[in-house]
């Protein structure tokens, strides 16, 4: 198991250390945001330990092809592949404030 996953908020302000199912260990909030609506820092926090967990799926799930997994059985695990992250990703970024474009998708 290597380090403990950091991301950073599609805002750039919040930053939270995860385990690798999500899970915060800590959170680093930028002085300016605290003035922010409480729940729209929650939703950034909770935004960022779902990326978090879904890139560490999508990784071990490389890990695990690599080493020969069916891709049957990693279907059975439940593991996020990489299109999940990729919408998890867009929709967060939409709803912090994004705009689907052409690069993004609708």
């Amino acid at each position: 198991m290597g380090p403990l996953p950091t991301i950073t908020s599609m805002s750039g302000s919040v930053s939270v250390d995860t385990t690798d199912q999500g899970l915060p260990t800590a959170v680093r909030i930028d002085a300016g945001r605290l003035r922010a609506d409480p729940h729209a820092i929650a939703s950034e926090i909770l935004q960022a330990c779902r990326r978090a967990r879904l890139r560490e799926q999508v990784s071990r799930r490389a890990e695990l092809t690599a080493a020969g997994v069916s891709p049957e059985i990693l279907s059975g695990m439940g593991f996020a592949s990489a299109d999940d992250l990729a919408q998890a990703e867009l929709a967060d970024d939409l709803e912090s404030g994004g705009r689907a474009t052409w690069m993004r998708g609708l």
